[in-house]
Order: structure tokens, then sequence, then C-alpha cells
């Protein structure tokens, strides 16, 4: 059975891949690795929980919703971690700034 759903899933892959890595670089600034990242996420999500796809016929819109939503969260990421680096950065400043002030 589970040797039944990896070869018919690697016929969903095989059909559907470039779509989903053509969309993935968008959200990527067409980043190749960060791509690649997000389509295997996608596919794995899709892997884990086809069953739950009612309509088969719908396998294509549902993948481009998939990766949209991943192509978000990526996004998402980036901005947290942006705003990380520039606490991080002011943080470093301040701490400069009091120790030459202490000097």
């Amino acid at each position: 059975m589970k040797e039944q759903k990896n070869k018919e899933f690697s016929v969903i892959y095989n059909e559907h891949f470039n779509l989903m890595f053509i969309i993935a670089q968008r959200y990527t600034n067409y980043n190749e690795t960060s791509s690649y990242d997000i389509v295997q996420t996608v596919f794995m999500k899709a892997y884990d929980s086809i069953e739950l796809l009612r309509d088969q016929t719908k396998i294509k819109s549902w993948l481009i919703a998939i990766v949209h939503n991943e192509g978000k969260t990526y996004l998402r990421k980036k901005i947290t971690e942006r705003e990380s680096l520039k606490q991080y950065g002011k943080e470093i400043e301040f701490e400069e700034r009091e120790s030459f002030e202490d000097a």
C-alpha cells in the first residue's frame, strides 16, 4: 500500500515540481537554495496529507496553495530575522558607546 502511494506521489511530484519551484522563486527573490527548501516542504506536507484531499483532480491548485503559504512563511521568517539583526546591532552599538564613555 505504501509502495503504491510512493509511486503515485512520484508522478505528482514529477508533474508539478517545476511550477512549484517557479512560484517559490518569486518568494525568495530567485534564491535557488531557499526555493528548493520551500518546494521540499511543500511536497513533504502534501505527501503527509494527500489522503485528506477530497477531490484528486484539484491536486495542482492544492499544491499551489501550499507553496504560497510556505512562501509567506519564508517571508515572515526573513522579516523576523532582519528585525532581530537590527535589534542586535542596536544593542552592540549601545554597549560599545557605554564602554567608550566609561573609558
